[in-house]
């Protein structure tokens, strides 16, 4: 009987507690009945105390204006944050997100809003309406269009109307500007600069753009060395080059420099040259201020011998493996020259011819090459040149 008489008594506390949990559960829209903490863990809700949990009101009609009390829900740790969200849904919304962002301060003036529903492959999007104020589609979210920015700038590049003519920049620059301009360019392209039109065309022919020219190693046409020459050229370098002749005159017989006009060369390569006695000579004949001539391997005569004499000013000169110097042109080669280098290795030259050269050696002379006159130099010859030759250092 006392067993019986517990176990009743149990049951009767079961079900208290039972009703007690269904009469405060049923009873959570009065606003007078509240709920435990513990009561609420029982039943698999968490209360609200950070920001990861989510409430959203609960409408009862999809109006502007809703007001009604939050509903608690199971905390959802795959659930993203809800974030913008200015419009009354139902419960089974987990996420909302503005598409596109309106000018207007309410969702009636404002654009799209999407909610999703239960899943990330659903939404709902709620437009505004002018007839019943929303309109509801359901849509897939892989659909929907990818939010940009509210405004967009095109670039194009104008097309040029083919009636205009093209604008001229160098028309606005000054000499000096185009002159720093033509400066960079290749001689060849100077050249053809020249043909464009005449202000160019005087404008190629500064002697300030044809001071050095270096034309090693190419076939240069007749004439072209006139040309560089009229152009106040200073620094030739001819080195392994071959020359036609004749060099002052085109093949059309048009004369490009003056055979009687005195050169501003000062500086003359001619090393290894592929070039005729004749042509040197015309070439030399013009050049009255050379400092420094270089003739390697050239064939020479006595005419040519006295127009390098001619040279007051000429410091080095080269003369290794030519060929014609006799004793005549050796006389004239030394005689109005104030020599500091003379190179006259391998040149075959005669006793009489070598009698000359050491003879009228330059008092300035520092450096000095008679290589291949082993055999044909005598005492008497480096005395001479220990006599007159002072400054000899090499």
């Amino acid at each position: 009987a006392e067993d019986e008489h517990i176990d009743e008594n149990s049951d009767k506390r079961h079900k208290a507690n039972n009703g007690r949990h269904c009469k405060q559960w049923s009873c959570s829209n009065r606003k007078d009945v509240c709920m435990d903490r513990e009561d609420l863990d029982e039943l698999g809700v968490n209360i609200i105390e950070d920001a990861s949990n989510e409430s959203t009101d609960l409408p009862t009609k999809f109006t502007k204006h809703s007001h009604n009390n939050p509903v608690l829900r199971p905390k959802d740790q795959n659930v993203r944050k809800a974030s913008n969200t200015s419009t009354d849904i139902s419960d089974n919304c987990y996420h909302s997100s503005k598409l596109v962002t309106g000018n207007g301060d309410n969702l009636a003036s404002s654009a799209q809003t999407c909610y999703t529903l239960g899943g990330p492959a659903s939404a709902v999007i709620i437009s505004p309406s002018k007839s019943t104020g929303f309109s509801c589609t359901v849509t897939d979210l892989y659909s929907l269009p990818i939010s940009g920015p509210d405004s967009y700038s095109l670039f194009s590049r104008q097309r040029r109307n083919s009636s205009q003519s093209p604008r001229d920049s160098f028309k606005f620059m000054c000499d000096e500007v185009v002159l720093n301009v033509f400066k960079w360019l290749p001689k060849t392209t100077l050249a053809r600069c020249a043909l464009v039109c005449k202000r160019w065309s005087i404008l190629a022919r500064d002697e300030t753009l044809w001071r050095r020219v270096d034309l090693g190693l190419k076939n240069i046409r007749p004439g072209v060395i006139g040309q560089v020459l009229s152009r106040g050229c200073t620094i030739l370098r001819l080195a392994r080059s071959s020359i036609q002749t004749p060099v002052f005159t085109t093949v059309d017989n048009i004369q490009t420099f003056s055979p009687s006009q005195a050169s501003k060369l000062q500086f003359l390569d001619l090393s290894m040259a592929n070039v005729d006695t004749q042509g040197l000579q015309h070439l030399l004949a013009t050049c009255k201020h050379l400092k420094k001539l270089a003739l390697e391997r050239c064939d020479l005569n006595d005419e040519i011998c006295k127009y390098i004499g001619n040279n007051s000013k000429l410091e080095v000169l080269h003369l290794a493996l030519c060929q014609g110097i006799t004793e005549k042109g050796a006389k004239s080669l030394l005689t109005h020259t104030a020599l500091t280098e003379l190179n006259l290795s391998w040149t075959d030259m005669k006793m009489t011819a070598l009698n000359h050269v050491v003879e009228a050696m330059p008092a300035s002379l520092e450096r000095l090459n008679l290589a291949g006159y082993r055999s044909d130099l005598q005492d008497y010859h480096m005395e001479t040149l220990a006599t007159q030759c002072q400054n000899l250092r090499e």
